[in-house]
């Protein structure tokens, strides 16, 4: 089955939606209530609801941050002065349910959510909680109301998480276990820096839960995911997403306890704008873009071929350009193009393809370093040794690669 790749929306969605619509970039949508209300919603078509996910971000039931505040169903909204757990269960933890089970089954979206709460360490109540306060609420609605859409059970996982094995396979055997739930809709809580996910242990496991889910024939949906999305690729998840801002490719909760900024902050003059280059799978700060134009022509003449840094689309723009929709729908237009380009491949041929553009971009970094560009620690290619070190040993796993 070919990779699908949809957009995570957040801050500015419009502009997600219109590439979607204008030039068909992406096949989907994952809709986020923190900040569309539903009268947003309903702007979107029938075939456009039947190809979304609604998230509910229920990360932190006790805050109703933005527009999650006008869903009747949000646990926040219901729960009096203060949320509390334990009295939240029961007969308003169900209530809430059935309206975001009904409120996904009237809207026709293509899976119904059960929703997850952000949670830090490795509790060992993790399983037990999650099914008191939303799994049994959630999937006895489901089942009463014979909903008929494939169903998603939500879960957050951080680095501890997924780096301790024995917490890890708890996890899996659970989410495998289930009955009626279709697949897992994967959010992965990790730190904000590095910009690009570079800790070579995580990503093995991250590979591998995958891949183990993958297995077991259920649907993987990886939200909230940057540049990496490339090499969890050859795991063979069902959806992966795509992000206009920072703060929709790397998950942070803190981005649902108070206002959230875009990942640039300040104002105009003072933020740092990056452009996607897919030759060097990273976003590149723009102070850099036009020195290393200029670097690569020289490479390029010297190999006497053509070394395109930054694909050029309709939403292309000079280095000096200071404006968020124009970049961010030039890079969403970039990484959804190269996305396309490995989509259909097999898995071992995927891993091929990748294997190649991970090697080329570590060759391209070394020729700039080797030529005096020293580009900062959010610019540079450090994360492409753990990546192919990683895609190499998961292609070992499944046969795909000879030793050399």
């Amino acid at each position: 089955m070919a990779l699908k790749i949809y957009h995570q929306l957040g801050f500015r969605f419009k502009w997600n939606i219109d590439l979607l619509r204008q030039d068909n970039i992406g096949d989907g949508l994952i809709l986020c209530p923190r900040h569309m209300t539903d009268s947003d919603t309903q702007t979107l078509s029938p075939l456009e609801k039947s190809k979304s996910i609604f998230d509910p971000q229920f990360f932190l039931p006790g805050t109703d941050l933005g527009d999650l505040a006008t869903y009747d169903f949000f646990p926040r909204k219901n729960s009096g002065d203060e949320f509390e757990t334990q009295q939240y269960i029961g007969t308003q933890s169900i209530l809430d349910a059935n309206k975001c089970v009904d409120y996904q089954i009237a809207n026709n979206f293509e899976y119904c959510v059960i929703p997850a709460r952000h949670q830090i360490g490795t509790p060992a109540r993790f399983i037990t909680e999650y099914e008191d306060i939303f799994g049994k609420p959630f999937m006895d609605s489901i089942l009463a109301k014979n909903v008929r859409s494939k169903i998603l059970v939500q879960i957050i996982l951080n680095e501890a998480m997924l780096k301790d094995d024995e917490f890890k396979n708890r996890i899996l055997d659970w989410t495998t276990g289930m009955m009626d739930i279709s697949g897992v809709y994967l959010i992965i809580d990790r730190k904000k820096k590095p910009k690009q996910l570079n800790d070579l242990d995580f990503l093995i496991k991250l590979m591998d839960f995958i891949d183990d889910l993958r297995d077991n024939e259920m649907d993987v949906v990886i939200g909230y995911v940057n540049v990496e999305s490339i090499i969890l690729s050859i795991a063979d998840p069902t959806i992966i997403t795509i992000g206009s801002f920072e703060t929709t490719r790397i998950f942070n909760i803190k981005n649902f306890e108070q206002k959230e900024e875009n990942d640039t902050g300040g104002n105009s003059n003072t933020r740092i704008y990056r452009t996607y280059s897919p030759k060097l799978l990273q976003y590149i700060n723009n102070i850099y873009r036009n020195t290393i134009i200029d670097e690569i022509s020289k490479i390029s003449d010297e190999r006497e071929e053509e070394i395109i840094l930054f694909e050029q689309n309709k939403y292309s723009f000079p280095s000096s350009h200071k404006g968020d929709k124009l970049i961010s729908q030039h890079n969403l237009f970039s990484m959804y193009n190269q996305l396309s380009t490995i989509k259909n491949l097999d898995l071992n041929k995927r891993y091929e393809e990748i294997r190649g553009i991970i090697e080329d971009a570590i060759i391209l970094f070394e020729n700039l370093s080797d030529k005096g560009v020293a580009l900062d620690s959010d610019s540079d290619g450090k994360h492409l040794y753990p990546w192919l070190t990683a895609i190499n040993l998961f292609a070992n796993k499944k046969g795909w690669r000879s030793s050399r």
